[in-house]
């Protein structure tokens, strides 16, 4: 299964729904013992994300990326965002634990005067009330999808379409303008973000641009997470005036075939409403669905 042929290099590369019942009511999640997987099954995949995306090793992306490990409690900093807390995915905790932690982590936040991100899932009931009750406010909610790589099938770009790497100043400001483009804006500053990890881990952060005659139509970036079989799928996006020929499809696919070539198992996206029905027809799987919930330091 190889890359679409009209595919253009500019470099070679060497280099996240059914929900799943809680079966004890003092537990958060279920514990991988409590699955009865099908081999390719939603629950199988499932449990790979856990074990692997909700770990340290999936989120020390960079050396200036501080993981602390807090019983089952994963804080992370970094200096250019906000702060992250999420629940590690291969211990069960008891609800009555729960308050301590967020108490504690409210706590830990407003001394650093520090914004942070509580990520959630929908399988770690009931975390969610619990952050409500303490003035955490929820965000849009998002469907975690999973693919095996090699079930990616390949697709066509559109013609005259090629894909490349992005790798200058000028490519990235091009990116900046294409997600105002695509997006409405540039949110959070992704393309700084983008751009600032492609800088730091080029071997392990790719930012591909489709362009045709001099114009950026689509663009995505895939992360190869190291210590894991996962390559995470972000931003994918594709010009107005090009959606629905194939680019946003096209993309994926070459990201799998990276994945593939790299060792890397497994895919991860964090899907909107929108791209869920593509990504399910090129094999991903909805297994849980994720929420964050954003807490804001007082002024």
């Amino acid at each position: 299964m190889g890359i679409p042929g009209n595919v253009q290099w500019a470099c070679e590369f060497d280099y996240r729904p059914n929900l799943i019942p809680i079966s004890d009511p003092t537990k958060l999640r279920l514990m991988v013992s409590d699955l009865r997987p099908q081999p390719g099954g939603a629950a199988e995949l499932l449990q790979a994300h856990d074990r692997q995306l909700r770990s340290p090793a999936a989120l020390a992306t960079t050396p200036e990326t501080l993981v602390e490990e807090l019983g089952p409690l994963l804080r992370v900093t970094r200096s250019d965002s906000v702060g992250l807390v999420l629940l590690r995915g291969d211990q069960a905790v008891a609800a009555a634990d729960l308050e301590p932690m967020i108490l504690e982590q409210l706590e830990h936040f407003r001394a650093l005067g520090q914004n942070f991100e509580w990520k959630t899932f929908s399988h770690d009931q009931p975390l969610a009330a619990l952050l409500l009750r303490h003035g955490l406010r929820p965000g849009d909610p998002e469907t975690i999808m999973v693919a095996r790589a090699d079930a990616v099938p390949p697709c066509q770009l559109p013609d005259g379409v090629t894909v490349r790497p992005a790798r200058s100043s000028a490519d990235f400001e091009r990116l900046g303008h294409h997600q105002r483009a695509a997006f409405g804006a540039d949110h959070d500053g992704a393309t700084e973000q983008a751009r600032n990890a492609v800088r730091a881990s080029p071997e392990r952060v790719v930012v591909l641009l489709a362009e045709t005659g001099g114009e950026l139509v689509g663009s995505a970036r895939v992360e190869f997470l190291l210590g894991t079989q996962f390559g995470t799928l972000w931003a994918g996006s594709t010009a107005p005036s090009w959606r629905h020929r194939g680019v946003y499809r096209a993309l994926v696919a070459i990201r799998a075939e990276m994945a593939r070539a790299r060792g890397f198992a497994l895919l991860e996206v964090e899907a909107l409403p929108t791209s869920r029905p593509i990504l399910e027809r090129l094999g991903f799987r909805a297994v849980t669905d994720s929420i964050p919930f954003t807490f804001e330091v007082e002024p």
